[in-house]
């Protein structure tokens, strides 16, 4: 191929990631900049209490994201196109009706979960929310019209806090007021979201129904091992320790997984771009892009974790850098996130999605048997090391599936070497954490290492 047709390969979808990265980046800036906020105002209680919604909001919605976003929404997409109006109204009502299924579970077995029963009818009304943002923003990644996704991301990152931090202050506390500042938030977003859907020609159609149903529950497995193997360290964590536990927990897992928002960024563009390009049979560009980007984002991890003593800081108040030992294996465990997400991404255009599902339930059996190892022993280095070793794991057994079942290759060898490395400055950067100047000074690795990752990028981009 030419330089022209790998520039058009790759300008949009680079151009995609760029946005949606600096969009991430926006947000969890948001984020940590209101954070401080939060944490002093509410107690450790009501902190806790708040991440213990998330938690149960996260496994009920990712239930229902199958729906919504993702790899099999991109596939239909693709099959759909000349359709796609019946084929969004159709996958919203699949998702809003699965939404209420989901939450009469939840709430027929609330009592095995240390949450309120009042809070779940504010969940199903987050998740059909939710659902309608997802699915528009799902076509505008496919179609990599970035400025909506960049818009409401920003958006909603930026009321749902603010609103709270004004209403914790005039109304002195309670936790179910951030619940209510991110409904009202989300509330504005879906009512966009469902007007745009809705202006889409074409009615709800039983075949399409149908099919995001059928293609949906085969990476429902996947989803839902996900979420829990994601949150189950939240869960367990509140069992054995209480609320003011998982509130240290939660701060130092936002800045531990502070990266996961660039998995995130590069995965909505990735996606539909490796199907695109397995399509075209450039199964080639697929191995050299995702060898520069897992590159970069080791790096990348090296530097969050040798900072995160003085984000702790920032963050909260001191008494929740004795959380700060889990940054290192939480942070470490973005990095197979990311090889599982691109194996499922191939896994579902080959019509292998209940492998990928298997994958994510064993990733889920060991994390969770891993946390209740190891919490009680190593509290909150035990949760993140749970999750670590819960996540390479799956990332193991998704690549063998890949490579068996697909036949792509994926630069295993060149992951295994910066994950090994990542480990190693990790682990330095840890034993550092007394002496600043010398962590400044181990700053300059990864710095030149994603230098050439940058240039390699450009080499590749320019090559004939």
């Amino acid at each position: 191929m030419g330089r022209k047709g790998i520039l058009e390969n790759i300008r949009l979808p680079a151009r995609a990631s760029m946005w949606y990265i600096g969009a991430n980046i926006v947000s969890k800036v948001i984020a940590i900049a209101v954070t401080p906020f939060l944490t002093r105002i509410q107690s450790e209680e009501d902190y806790g209490a708040f991440a213990l919604y998330i938690s149960v909001l996260g496994i009920a919605s990712v239930a229902v994201s199958a729906f919504t976003s993702g790899s099999s929404v991109y596939k239909g997409l693709g099959e759909f196109s000349n359709e796609k109006g019946s084929y969004f109204k159709s996958i919203f009502l699949a998702s809003a009706a699965f939404s209420v299924i989901i939450c009469t579970l939840l709430f027929a077995f609330s009592y095995l979960l240390p949450i309120n029963r009042d809070v779940i009818p504010l969940i199903l009304l987050q998740m059909i929310f939710d659902s309608a943002v997802a699915v528009y923003l799902s076509g505008a990644r496919f179609s990599y019209l970035y400025k909506p996704v960049v818009v409401i991301s920003i958006f909603e990152s930026l009321l749902s806090p603010i609103l709270a931090i004004a209403w914790l202050r005039a109304s002195g506390g309670g936790y179910k007021i951030r619940i209510y500042s991110m409904l009202i938030t989300s509330f504005i977003a879906a009512a966009y979201a469902l007007y745009r859907i809705l202006e889409e020609r074409g009615k709800v159609q039983f075949s399409f129904l149908k099919y995001s149903i059928r293609s949906s529950l085969s990476l429902l497995p996947h989803s839902l091992a996900g979420a829990l193997s994601a949150q189950s360290d939240k869960l367990i964590f509140t069992a054995m320790l209480g609320n003011a536990a998982l509130a240290r927990y939660s701060v130092a897992h936002s800045v531990g997984a502070g990266l996961s928002f660039v998995v995130g960024g590069l995965g909505a563009a990735l996606s539909p771009w490796i199907m695109r390009r397995l399509n075209a049979k450039e199964d080639e560009r697929i191995y050299e892009i995702c060898e520069l980007i897992f590159k970069g984002l080791a790096a990348a991890t090296i530097a969050l974790i040798a900072l995160a003593p003085e984000a702790m800081l920032i963050l909260a108040p001191p008494e929740y850098s004795e959380a700060l030992v889990a940054i290192l294996p939480i942070a470490l465990s973005v990095l197979p996130s990311y090889i599982h997400l691109i194996t499922t991404v191939i896994l579902v255009q080959f019509d292998k999605s209940k492998y990928t599902s298997y994958s994510s339930v064993i990733t889920l059996a060991s994390g969770v048997l891993l946390n209740f190892l190891l919490i009680p022993s190593m509290q909150y280095f035990g949760a993140g090391l749970a999750l670590l070793i819960s996540q390479g794991l799956g990332a193991l057994i998704s690549l063998r599936f890949m490579h068996k079942l697909c036949g792509v290759s994926l630069p295993t060898k060149s992951f295994l070497y910066y994950f090994i490395l990542s480990i190693f400055f990790g682990a330095l950067a840890l034993g550092l954490y007394q002496h600043l100047a010398l962590r400044v000074l181990l700053l300059t690795i990864p710095a030149v290492i994603m230098l050439g990752s940058l240039f390699s990028t450009e080499r590749l981009i320019r090559e004939k």
